[in-house]
């Protein structure tokens, strides 16, 4: 099907011209002419540098998928289709979004990832059916204002952008995933009113503080690995749905207290902080993943023989000086990384609990130990 060809067909309301078109300018208007009745257009991997053509015909669409082209710019006339429901043009080589995109009144879906974007439109916080934006790596700077607005917006994905704050996002009383993960962002708002978040990614950022996130009950996953942050939010007991907390690669001395309420924690990363002690309650929770490696603990942390649930524990580069028998006797376990720490090798406890751990995890299948250094045996 080449460049205009008038063979292009509707086939139960979808044209799909994947791969079909040639050139850059390969959507001219016969072929928009041509499937002018159609309700879902797919324009992927044609190597498209433009929509232009008259694309605004296409009166009937609801899905429009031009993703994976070299397109520089969505024309003005996109912003007359105004029954699009779906709106695709990640992996290209845009730049900006219309002005006008605010126009596409009953657009749910809009994924704009992999481009070039610097900036969004303020016509964005429009879009008041909008359910998932998507623009995750891209080069934006800010968000408008606008899009706090967005009270249908239930995924929200800024991830790997260069953002360094972001506005107030109170009104996205419908989010369910906020991804702010790989940027610049030094200081947020509160985001109290985000009630039915469920996944906040803000991982890999410059955050010294978490902003106040308010009660959020339906919380089940927070990943804020690699910020600045001293603190954990001090209203976590809040989080009662939280399962996974990653909080690895900050300046963590102590973790509240009040973390032993989340009966539904199973996975905690806290490597490469400062932290000396754990507060004992945690071991209480059902933890199956622990990593606790490159921080000051001297012994493991105390409570942690009644965890016998655990499946992998890191607890590598520490100072810890003495293994406990308790060990041995975790059935579960299938990853254990204990190398880094300087083991006193003249107490023979110390010997019999690492090779008891090597047998233990030699007899199993696609299970991990990694022992103290300088073992007597060599193991």
């Amino acid at each position: 099907m080449g460049c205009g060809s008038s063979s292009a067909k509707v086939q139960g309301g979808q044209a799909d011209l994947t791969g079909a078109l040639k050139g850059p300018n390969g959507f001219d208007s016969s072929t928009i002419n041509s499937i002018a009745t159609a309700k879902e257009v797919i324009l992927r991997l044609n190597k498209l540098e433009t929509l232009n053509g008259g694309i605004n015909k296409l009166r009937n669409v609801t899905v429009l998928n031009c993703s994976e082209n070299a397109i520089r710019e969505l024309p003005d006339e996109i912003c007359q289709l105004v029954n699009l429901t779906v709106l695709d043009a990640d992996d290209n080589k845009l730049k900006a979004l219309p002005a006008e995109l605010g126009n596409l009144t009953c657009l749910e879906k809009l994924l704009v990832y992999k481009n070039e974007l610097t900036t969004l439109p303020d016509s964005l916080g429009e879009l008041q059916a909008l359910e998932e934006f998507n623009a995750f790596n891209n080069r934006i700077i800010r968000l408008p204002a606008s899009i706090g607005q967005l009270r249908a917006l239930q995924e929200l994905n800024m991830a790997d952008n260069k953002l360094k704050t972001s506005p107030d996002l109170n009104g996205m009383s419908a989010l369910t995933r906020l991804a702010l993960f790989n940027n610049n962002i030094v200081v947020m708002p509160p985001c109290t009113g985000l009630s039915n978040l469920q996944k906040l990614e803000l991982y890999r950022n410059q955050l010294d503080d978490l902003p106040a996130l308010g009660a959020m009950a339906k919380l089940d996953e927070m990943q804020v690995t690699n910020n600045r942050l001293s603190a954990l939010p001090s209203n976590i007991a809040d989080f009662q749905l939280l399962e996974v907390l990653e909080a690895s690669k900050n300046r963590l001395s102590e973790i509240p207290k009040e973390i032993c309420g989340l009966k539904h924690l199973w996975k905690l990363m806290l490597a490469e902080n400062q932290l000396k002690s754990l507060p004992e309650g945690l071991f209480d929770m059902p933890l199956k993943t622990l990593d606790l490696s490159n921080n000051l603990f001297i012994q493991f942390p105390a409570g942690m023989d009644k965890c016998n649930g655990l499946k992998n524990l890191m607890i590598a580069n520490n100072q810890i000086t003495a293994l406990p028998g308790y060990l041995v006797n975790f059935p579960s376990m299938k990853r254990l990384i204990l190398e880094g720490n300087p083991v006193d090798w003249s107490d023979a406890t110390n010997v019999s609990t690492q090779d008891q751990l090597q047998q233990m995890f030699a007899a199993q299948k696609e299970a991990k130990f990694v022992g103290a250094p300088n073992h007597p045996s060599g193991s």
